[in-house]
């Protein structure tokens, strides 16, 4: 698992994140027969007079492996800050339309996380035909020094290569974890997460980066993810 984190975040060329950019999580354990509802209710919604004045970046996830975290959906959710989190959900709480949204979901589903993240930094190319994503969490001694690594690999012939984007985020409200840090890597498809990850097995500079990221860096571990449904801008607009 430990490649995956490498091969999709640390081949990318940096690009600082909007001071600020932030964003949530909502999982939730469902039914596999209630998927298509959960998809509809969250599109209703979406088209709704107060849907249509979210002021960010909303995707509907899927879970594709994530160990024994029982969630199967996640609305995730990205802001240019908090404020903009905050006047929204004042703003939809109490309408019909959220309450019918709640309506329709809280029977086809039960609660496992609420999470809420900075986004510090963006590489690469932000890309609304991105599809499947991976998670990455980790745990950093020195923040600086795994940085530094990873600067040096984006400027490696090989990682100027990456196609994808990543991002990296900090947990601002999380509960108690260990991780210090969370890595998302986007792909247009498994198949190209799978190509990508393989070429790296030989890449001279890849193995230097490994041995230096962990000399400051744990792994804690991976999730992937697949995109059902997106609302909103588009996601350059959110992390740029």
């Amino acid at each position: 698992m430990k490649k995956y984190f490498i091969a999709g975040c640390v081949s990318l060329l940096a690009t600082a994140a909007s001071a600020g950019s932030m964003w949530e999580s909502y999982g939730v354990q469902a039914n596999p027969m209630n998927a298509a509802k959960i998809v509809a209710a969250t599109d209703q919604f979406m088209k709704s007079a107060e849907g249509k004045t979210f002021p960010g970046k909303m995707m509907l996830i899927s879970s594709i492996a994530n160990g024994a975290d029982p969630t199967t959906h996640s609305w995730v959710l990205l802001y240019k800050s908090a404020a903009d989190s905050e006047k929204w959900g004042k703003a939809i709480e109490g309408s019909k339309s959220w309450n019918d949204f709640m309506a329709a979901i809280v029977p086809l589903s039960t609660p496992t996380a609420q999470v809420r993240y900075a986004l510090l930094k963006s590489w690469g190319t932000p890309n609304d035909e991105t599809t499947v994503w991976e998670g990455h969490m980790l745990k950093s001694s020195d923040p600086a020094k795994t940085l530094a690594a990873l600067d040096k690999w984006w400027k490696s012939a090989k990682g100027r290569t990456f196609s994808g984007e990543a991002h990296l985020s900090a947990p601002i409200a999380a509960g108690v974890t260990p991780m210090t840090h969370f890595v998302s890597v986007g792909f247009k498809s498994e198949a190209e997460a799978e190509i990508w990850n393989d070429a790296l097995e030989t890449d001279a500079d890849w193995a230097v980066f490994l041995q230096e990221v962990n000399a400051s860096t744990e792994y804690l571990g991976a999730t992937m993810s697949r995109e059902v449904m997106e609302w909103g801008r588009p996601m350059a607009e959110i992390t740029n």
